[in-house]
């Protein structure tokens, strides 16, 4: 194994906790996924480098980074290059890859990478130790099953108590530019639910492989709410069933703790998508339906107590 020089490499992390990975279409790791790296030519620095990353095969603008590992790089000849990884978890500009350079890129979990990818070894084995053992530092670390549980009870805690706050007329009126009162959204967000259950099952039984999100038109479309009306019995059939499918998705999580992190499936785009991403979708939606409750309550506590003009002292 001979050293054929020295390489930067850019640790470029999301807001999530994702990191970027890219798929070399030529040269020493043609066909293999690392983190952004370009060899660091003789007349240059290894800082300068990794701004001919960001602003050459990135089209990115770094203002801040910072020197974070080294490892050894080895290519698919076995050839090895000192690499010098920086960290960067703030940019400006649309990340857009040079397809000459790249065939491909994507944003990946920490340990999780897709299996459908072929990670370049000495970065798997990286991302894998050191990234892994550091990642509190640079926010990183994967949610696990436990923590996910614990997020969406209390995702749902705050909705259900949103909810409850609403003045009971109100949970009928239209409360969003959607055009649904609470309650259909309550529904709607069941419904949801319900999807990503079902789907779960399927991918983690590998009878499914493609992810199609939960399709809100059409489901507004066959939904009929001529039928629910402002009803106590109404409310509680609703919370009842968010109750019933919460029970059943926080089941299958649990019977499946040691896997479903590793389980991956790709969108109809073709990009891969991890089931704890999509739960951390979901729970944001619910976040931020809860959020929404909250301002209908206050504006509609506002409108029932904001006098009319004519009755208005003058």
């Amino acid at each position: 194994m001979s050293e054929t020089g020295i390489a930067s490499l850019a640790l470029i992390v999301r807001s999530d906790g994702k990191i970027l990975l890219v798929e070399h279409e030529v040269g020493p790791f043609g066909g293999e996924w690392t983190l952004p790296v370009l060899q660091v030519p003789a007349d240059l620095t290894a800082e300068e480098t990794l701004e001919a990353i960001f602003s050459e095969t990135l089209s990115v603008d770094v203002t801040q980074y910072e020197f974070f590992d080294t490892l050894y790089l080895n290519d698919k000849s076995g050839d090895r290059f000192v690499g010098n990884i920086f960290t960067c978890s703030d940019w400006s500009g649309e990340i857009q890859f040079d397809k000459a350079r790249y065939s491909d890129a994507g944003w990946v979990t920490p340990g999780n990478e897709p299996r459908e990818i072929q990670v370049n070894e000495s970065i798997r084995v990286w991302i894998n130790g050191a990234i892994m053992d550091s990642c509190q530092d640079i926010g990183t670390r994967a949610h696990s099953v436990d923590s996910m549980i614990r997020e969406m009870a209390t995702s749902r805690r705050a909705l259900l108590e949103a909810f409850n706050d609403l003045p009971v007329y109100a949970r009928y009126d239209s409360e969003s530019a959607e055009n649904l009162s609470p309650v259909q959204r309550l529904i709607c967000l069941a419904d949801q639910e319900y999807y990503l259950f079902s789907q779960f099952i399927k991918l983690l039984s590998g009878s499914e492989t493609i992810w199609r999100p939960f399709n809100e038109n059409q489901w507004r479309d066959m939904r009929d709410f001529s039928k629910v009306v402002g009803t106590r019995e109404n409310d509680l059939l609703v919370l009842n069933t968010l109750v019933d499918i919460r029970n059943k998705l926080e089941t299958l999580l649990s019977d499946h703790e040691e896997t479903i992190s590793t389980v991956w499936a790709v969108d109809t785009t073709g990009i891969p998508i991890n089931l704890i991403d999509l739960l951390g979708e979901f729970i944001l939606g619910e976040k931020k339906i809860a959020t929404s409750f909250k301002i209908f309550g206050s504006q509609s506590e506002l409108t029932e107590h904001t006098p009319s003009a004519h009755n208005r002292k003058s």
